[in-house]
């Protein structure tokens, strides 16, 4: 493809004749469709193919463990096995070229056009795993309905699933040094996010039901609201948090950033307040929020 160019814009410039350049340039359209036709051709089939992919990696790990398990304990394998490797996985798409062109100097270009070309297939794969994470805690609890760590269990893997789909953009501590391809924020994708989030939520409502008043559990939900940038919900849960442990100072400062965030300046103060007779330091750090209203659009 790059060869039929460099033709046409030789003979373009520097030749009368104008058959030779049409030809070429029409090859290089040829090759350029023929290359998305079988670039589809690809995609089509990946889905199937990381699949079974992820299905023989869960395999072969259970297959390491040598003492006998019930269903139980296998099903928390696998899915603690999937979740590691999706892990391990990220943002390795944009180490893939740089690792292949390392003789050459490492420009952020390069790292750009090593996403373009594998973000998907590292998606897909990762989302495999997580899925699979996903259904083998569901096995956990429908083996022990009630036993509250595999609610907690089928509550996380939840959100690291949602955690995949969601969009990295609209998050304050988003990295702008990590080009993010259109495809990453499709509708398609922030369906499945907000869809696998409000799952998690749930898993979380049922922990608050069978263990009220519990401040992790509420952390919890204030952590999936956050994922789902719900910031006044997110506001409820830690003040709720706030009122179970009234020392915690990670979570005065969590509250307090939220209250500056949403303009709710004069909550944000008496925050602010409260942490500079506690940790000074932290008090400096959430004062700078005042007045800096975060917009999630």
């Amino acid at each position: 493809m790059a060869l039929e160019l460099s033709i046409f814009i030789y003979f373009f410039l520097f030749s009368g004749k104008t058959v030779v350049p049409a030809f070429c340039l029409a090859c290089f359209f040829l090759t350029l469709f023929a290359c998305l036709v079988f670039r589809l051709y690809l995609l089509s089939g990946k889905a199937d193919v990381f699949e079974e992919l992820s299905s023989e990696y869960l395999h072969a790990t259970l297959a390491l463990v040598k003492h006998k398990h019930n269903v139980v304990e296998e099903q928390a394998h696998l899915a603690a096995a999937a979740t590691k490797l999706s892990v391990n996985l990220q943002n390795e798409e944009y180490t893939i070229l740089p690792y292949v062109l390392r003789c050459l100097p490492q420009r952020d270009v390069i790292r750009k056009f090593s996403c373009f070309c594998f973000w998907e297939d590292y998606f897909l794969f990762r989302e495999c795993l997580l899925q699979k994470a996903v259904d083998a805690y569901i096995k956990v609890v429908q083996a022990i309905p009630i036993d509250l760590g595999a609610h907690v269990s089928l509550a996380d893997a939840y959100v690291a699933l949602s955690g995949l789909y969601a969009d990295p953009r609209k998050y304050p501590e988003f990295d702008s040094n990590y080009w993010v391809p259109p495809g990453r924020y499709s509708e398609n994708i922030q369906e499945k996010f907000f869809a696998t989030a409000r799952r998690a939520i749930e898993e979380f409502k049922i922990l608050n039901e069978y263990a009220p008043g519990n401040a992790w559990v509420h952390a919890q939900l204030a952590y999936s609201y956050h994922d789902l940038q719900m910031p006044l919900e997110e506001i409820q849960e830690y003040e709720i948090v706030l009122k179970l442990k009234p020392n915690d100072i990670e979570t005065m400062s969590k509250l307090g950033i939220l209250y500056f965030q949403q303009g709710m300046n004069a909550r944000g103060l008496r925050i602010y307040e409260e942490l500079k007779k506690r940790d000074y330091k932290k008090s400096q750090k959430l004062i700078k929020f005042y007045g800096v209203e975060y917009n999630k659009s």
